[in-house]
């Protein structure tokens, strides 16, 4: 695979900044969606109604919004981020975590409805069936992602 080495460079950058911001992301969007999932009632109801309109925010306005807060006059612009790779991983970051969120959150519903149950029989207080739903989420995570870098490279190779 020949190229430019600048486009090179740009190519391992982004998929730099999008791995990070999604390893970011994940980790917070499991420990949102375990917070969540202690909550119960109206509570619990009210806070997935507004991750829900969290997720259906347009990414310009998250671009608009990192933007205003990483501008010299923002609340963070002392931290000097505005146009740096830091900023696109914060952006990119906020884009995702309440998409994680919604996805583990579900996961954690559906597989407390499923195996929780016979987790509780079996002695396993709530956090253990969270971290076991967590492995569960992480190896699944492997699975996909081994699958798309196979499929990945089988086209590089043509």
């Amino acid at each position: 695979m020949s190229g430019d080495p600048a486009l090179r460079a740009v190519i391992g950058r982004s998929l730099w900044v999008s791995s990070l911001a999604t390893l970011l992301a994940a980790i917070l969007g499991i420990l949102l969606a375990f917070v969540l999932m202690q909550f119960v009632g109206r509570l619990r109801s009210v806070l997935t109604v507004l991750l829900n309109t969290y997720v259906a925010i347009p990414a310009v306005l998250v671009g608009l919004l990192t933007y205003l807060l990483l501008s010299r006059s923002g609340p963070l612009g002392d931290l000097g981020w505005l146009f740096t790779v830091k900023a696109m991983v914060l952006a990119q970051t906020l884009l995702l975590i309440p998409l994680a969120c919604t996805l583990v959150y579900r996961l954690l519903q559906d597989a407390d409805e499923t195996q929780g149950e016979s987790l509780r029989v079996m002695g396993a207080k709530p956090w253990m069936r969270y971290l076991f739903c967590c492995f569960m989420i992480v190896m699944l995570y492997y699975t996909c992602s081994s699958h798309v870098l196979a499929v990945v490279s089988q086209r590089l190779e043509r």
